[in-house]
């Protein structure tokens, strides 16, 4: 969603400066003509005349860069919407009739913690290291003893008749135990490498939350940064 919203508010822009650039365009060319006037009537120098040409010729160089963003931009949108990239600009409409989004004057936060915790990738590093922390168990279980009772209940006659009938029901229970004693290695060896996985993703896991930590850091910072030089841009 954030990635979404981010890259529809880089199509505004990118359409609100080709506004602009094509309209600097039109300007320069009048002043590049005002210029060439200037210099046949012996007014200004050859200097100036070049100067204008240059800016000219800069700014149009200026609008493809800004059409292929804006085009990068628009296939972005479509592969975050699940669809082939295609023009979406006409769905959009000019943003000369919708206007660049505005972030908030404030960003609620919270507690650090919280804002951590929704992010899905603290939570899916954190529920990996908790299944293998119940792997460890499971496989430290195999060195007990597994006791079972398995029984059934059924009916048998030598006549027919008599086959339902409360003389024809027939059962049997029998217990059962199971240790595997004679391969305690091998269930120490996987109890080990178990614990050896569950290290490792108690690892990665305290890496996703130092990451986490500093991508929230420097957004919190990147925000507040940002809104003073949009105030002195202005």
């Amino acid at each position: 969603i954030a990635d979404t919203a981010a890259t529809y508010v880089e199509i505004r822009a990118f359409q609100q400066r080709l506004r602009y650039a094509r309209a600097n365009v039109t300007i320069q060319q009048q002043s590049l003509r005002l210029a060439e006037d200037r210099y046949r009537n012996g007014i200004v120098t050859k200097l100036d005349v070049t100067q204008a040409r240059s800016s000219l010729h800069q700014t149009q160089a200026l609008v493809p860069v800004l059409e292929r963003g804006l085009r990068l931009a628009n296939n972005r949108l479509c592969v975050l919407l699940g669809m082939p990239p295609c023009d979406v600009l006409e769905a959009l409409g000019d943003s000369g009739e919708v206007a660049i989004p505005e972030a908030p004057a404030q960003a609620v936060v919270g507690i650090p913690a919280n804002l951590l915790r929704r992010r899905p990738d603290v939570r899916r590093a954190e529920r990996e290291l908790a299944a293998q922390s119940a792997m460890i168990g499971i496989a430290a279980s195999d060195l007990f003893p597994a006791f079972a009772i398995t029984g059934s209940i059924h009916w048998q006659a030598t006549d027919l008749g008599n086959l339902f009938t409360p003389a024809a029901n027939a059962g049997m229970i029998r217990p059962g135990v199971n240790w595997n004693i004679l391969n305690y290695g091998r269930i120490m060896n996987n109890v080990a490498v178990q614990d050896a996985r569950f290290q490792q993703l108690a690892a990665t896991y305290s890496q996703v939350v130092l990451e986490a930590n500093r991508e929230v850091e420097d957004a919190i910072a990147d925000f507040l940064r940002s809104r003073e030089r949009a105030s002195e841009l202005k």
